[in-house]
């Protein structure tokens, strides 16, 4: 039985310009990654599904103390893991985002996104601060309300 091939692409980091948010453009690298993944692979599977998660909290003003070091941390797993080569290539992608966007991404754990895109469509302070419908896996594999 042959394997089945996926196409999704991957922005590289060539794909990245100045006038772009680093957190945005993060978030589309991970979507990308996952949809690209073939499932077989825990971490291109579920690591990329975190990720994106949690830079989505980032872009939508829901963001928590610790999540550029998760961040940090799931994306040296993923590029450590034998597995999957999307995942891994789009792991190093956000983690030199991090490096070279330091300012914009310590910036978004503040809601304050330096190219004035994020935070367009946030929920009221009051929905956000009650948690509504979110929910988000955490180190531990424990849930946060």
């Amino acid at each position: 039985m042959e394997h089945e091939v996926y196409t999704a692409e991957i922005p590289s980091r060539e794909s990245f310009t100045t006038d772009m948010c680093p957190v945005q453009w993060a978030l589309g690298v991970a979507k990308a990654a996952r949809e690209a993944s073939d499932g077989k692979n825990v971490m291109g599977r579920d690591g990329m599904t975190q990720l994106a998660q949690i830079l989505s909290d980032l872009t939508t003003g829901n963001a928590e103390d610790d999540d550029l070091e998760l961040i940090r941390e799931i994306c040296g797993v993923i590029t450590t893991t034998p597995g999957c080569e999307h995942s891994s290539e789009a792991a190093a992608s956000i983690l030199w985002s991090l490096d070279n966007n330091t300012m914009d991404w310590m910036g978004h754990r503040r809601k304050k996104c330096m190219h004035g895109i994020c935070w367009e469509n946030v929920a009221p302070a009051g929905a956000a601060a009650a948690g509504e419908g979110r929910r988000r896996r955490r180190r531990g594999g424990s849930s946060e309300e």
